[in-house]
This record gives structure tokens, C-alpha cells and sequence, in this order.
């Protein structure tokens, strides 16, 4: 009897140890988890999922990794840095990054990536042709059937607009030959740009420029011939003429030209105009006298007096010393 419960003790000792190890590895389990904490330098997938086995046609995939602890203070550059290494080691760019637990002098303990999957773009569509460029396309049924002619002029229309282009040639290729059937096995398109309407022609350019004087007074058409002259030598035209500064018989001390350039549409020749001033301080003459005086000098002149005003009154009513004028052709 004492062998047998010898016997059965043994037996339930041996039972019993698969359930004593088991304490002692959660145990010992338990123990390395109580110790200091440590800078998880390698990252831990917080998400619960496996960035492989995540399903290929999400898109984007995105995953989150937490690093840090107690004995970690980075800054938030440094944080980003470890985030993109981290995030490229899993064939993943960083999305985003979010700092928690701060320890001081903009540092943190911990922080969270953001990674995803790194979207290509679309490729952008074909450039148009430059203006006025022309290039071909070879158009052939994709299941090599006869096509009629209108359906290869829409298909033809539509390659070349797809560029910004027009048809310029459509040019048909190997006839359909079977019974009953119309049209062609395929075609040759050739598509141009928009063309560029040529520039408009340059707009001439002006310069008013005092002509030479010395002071000396000369009449409008002296004036006139020495501007013309100034022009031509700045391989420009006269375009318009002031006089200034009116001195004895009409004539001027000063004048300004304006040249333009040869591409200057024509212009009407400029409307000469000179002014003067008759009579004077010891003589007294009637408004009639004066007027008729200067008439005569521009009749001279080959103008026609526009304008007249008498100024300075003496002796009897409608007598004046002076009287001031103008000519206009």
C-alpha cells in the first residue's frame, strides 16, 4: 500500500509539475517587465497589424509606430528623423508626427509616426505639339477589322485633339476587300498644332528734342527745314513741331521736334501755327488798322490770321497801342 501511494504521489508530482512551470515562466515573465523602462528604439506597431499582411489593394496602407519613454528627450526635428528611417525601413513614407510628454527646452519623451504607403501621381498628360508643329499617327483596329471611313475620320479627330491638335491629312491604307465590306484596315493621320498669327509690327517710337538756336530768331518755316533735317540724321521722320519764345517779325527763338520712327503709319502734316505782337507804345491806331496789319502779315506768310486781340487803349474809343495775333495754315 505505502508503494502504491509512494506510486501515486509520484504520479501526481508528475502531474502537477507542467502547472508549477507554467507559474514560474509568467513569473519570471513578470520580473523582467517590473524592471526600468526602456528607449524603444526599434519602434512598436501599435495598430495590432502586420504591415505585410495587410490587404494589397488598400491604398494607401497606413500604419502607426510609437517610439520613446522615461529616458528619451529629443527634439522635434530628431523625432522626424527617427520617423523617416523607421517609416522607410517598412517600405513606407512618414505621413505624420505626434510628440507627447514633454521635457522641457522643446523636447519630448515620446512620439507616434504616421506611415503610408507613398501614392504615385498620375503622369501628366501628353504636351501639345509647339504652334504650328505637325507630327503623324498609324491608327489600326485593335481587333484588325474593317473600319468605314467616317468612323476612321472621328477616331482620327479625336487622336489629334487628345494633343491640342487639329487633322491636317488623314491619309487611308489597305482597302477592305471582303465581300460586302466598306473601308479600311487602317489610316494615317497627320495632326498640327494651333498656328501662331504673326506678331503685330513694332510701334515706332517718338522723341520730342530741342533743335539748336544760338538764340537766333527764325521764322516757322526756317524752323520747319531744320527740324526735318534733325530728324533724318536720327534716321526718323518729323512727326510734329513747337515753337517757342516769339521774337521780331513773327519768327521764334526756340524750337522742339518730334521724331518718330520710319515704322510710324503716316501721319497728316502738323498745323503750323505762329503768333506775334504789332504796333507800338508812341503810336495809337483803331482796332480796324491793327487787324488789317496783321491779316497782310500772314497773308504773307501763307497763313490765315486765326486769332486777334488789341490791348493797350489810347487816344479815342477803339484805338490801341498793340494788338496780338496768330497765323494757322
Amino acid at each position: 500500500m505505502q508503494n502504491g501511494q509512494n506510486g501515486l504521489g509520484r504520479n501526481n508530482t508528475s502531474r502537477k509539475r507542467p502547472w508549477l512551470f507554467s507559474v514560474v515562466a509568467v513569473a519570471a515573465l513578470l520580473g523582467a517587465c517590473d524592471g526600468a523602462p526602456v528607449d524603444q528604439a526599434a519602434g512598436e506597431v501599435t495598430t495590432g497589424e502586420d504591415v505585410n499582411a495587410l490587404s494589397p489593394d488598400v491604398t494607401p496602407r497606413c500604419v502607426t509606430i510609437k517610439e520613446g519613454g522615461a529616458t528619451s528627450c529629443k527634439d522635434e526635428k530628431t523625432w522626424r528623423s527617427y520617423g523617416e528611417a523607421s517609416c522607410k525601413a517598412k517600405g513606407l513614407a512618414l505621413k505624420n508626427v505626434m510628440l507627447a510628454t514633454s521635457c522641457g527646452m522643446a523636447s519630448w519623451r515620446e512620439a507616434t509616426y504616421t506611415c503610408c504607403d507613398a501614392i504615385t501621381p498620375p503622369p501628366p498628360p501628353p504636351p501639345p505639339p509647339p504652334p504650328g508643329m505637325c507630327f503623324t499617327e498609324s491608327l489600326k483596329d485593335p481587333m484588325g477589322t474593317c473600319v468605314d471611313d467616317s468612323t476612321w475620320k472621328t477616331r482620327a479627330e479625336a487622336v489629334c485633339k487628345a494633343k491640342s491638335a487639329t487633322v491636317k491629312n488623314l491619309t487611308y491604307g489597305t482597302v477592305c476587300r471582303a465581300s460586302g465590306a466598306t473601308g479600311h484596315f487602317d489610316v494615317r493621320v497627320e495632326c498640327c498644332g494651333p498656328t501662331t498669327p504673326p506678331p503685330p509690327p513694332p510701334v515706332g517710337r517718338c522723341t520730342w528734342n530741342p533743335l539748336p538756336s544760338m538764340g537766333i530768331c527764325r521764322l516757322p518755316d526756317v524752323w520747319k527745314r531744320e527740324a526735318t533735317t534733325f530728324c533724318s540724321t536720327k534716321m526718323q521722320t518729323l512727326h510734329d513741331l513747337k515753337l517757342d519764345k516769339p521774337c521780331a517779325v513773327g519768327g521764334f527763338v526756340a524750337a522742339e521736334a518730334e521724331c518718330c520712327d520710319a515704322s510710324m503709319p503716316p501721319t497728316p502734316p502738323p498745323t503750323t501755327c505762329v503768333g506775334a505782337v504789332i504796333g507800338n507804345p508812341m503810336t495809337c491806331q483803331t482796332e480796324v488798322a491793327l487787324k488789317t496789319e496783321a491779316e497782310r502779315t500772314c497773308v504773307a506768310r501763307g497763313l490765315k490770321l486765326t486769332t486777334f486781340v488789341a490791348y493797350d487803349p489810347c487816344g479815342a474809343m477803339a484805338q490801341f497801342h498793340h494788338a496780338k495775333y496768330s497765323c494757322c495754315k
